[in-house]
């Protein structure tokens, strides 16, 4: 697992990207969703996130990935994390959840869902992604210390 800041455009704002295996989690989301999205007649819809600003996480970014109680964002089930969000920035929009558990020795992603699609859509194919604990937490510090400054901060020094 990689975390990536990516900037999509002149006026965007960084957005932090997931790869795994070195491709990018939202490609993988829409080889998921796909054949949902096409039955429904919306095939454009699949793997339709962004990636998390760092200023929209409640807490530590570190905290967040590592699945803790405010992780879900408040826009799905709370025993899930937000790991993507919508393109129109607002991750509780349309969010891609999952469910993350931590031990000793490795971090874990599975039960992943769209939950304004529960139901209807099946990310069954979607995982389970299994990371050895300290790469993964080495990963996250690396994202930390880069993380770009929040947009929205009045007391920030000009750039």
């Amino acid at each position: 697992m990689d975390l990536q800041w990516v900037l999509e455009g002149p006026g965007s704002e960084p957005e932090l990207r997931v790869l795994i295996d070195e491709v990018d989690l939202i490609e993988l989301v829409r080889r998921v969703e796909l054949p949902d999205a096409e039955r429904e007649g919306h095939p454009d819809i699949a793997g339709g996130y962004a990636g998390l600003a760092a200023w929209r996480l409640r807490g530590r970014l570190r905290d967040h990935f590592l699945g803790d109680e405010d992780s879900h964002l408040y826009c799905g089930p709370r025993e899930k994390t937000v790991l993507l969000g919508c393109t129109c920035g607002e991750p509780g929009c349309w969010p891609l959840m999952a469910r993350v558990e931590v031990s000793r020795l490795e971090v874990r992603w599975d039960e992943f869902e769209q939950p304004h699609r529960r139901g209807r859509w099946s990310h069954a194919t979607l995982g389970p992604f299994v990371f050895d604990r300290r790469p993964y937490e080495a990963t996250l510090t690396q994202a930390e210390t880069s993380t770009p400054p929040d947009p929205w901060r009045t007391d920030a020094e000009p750039p």
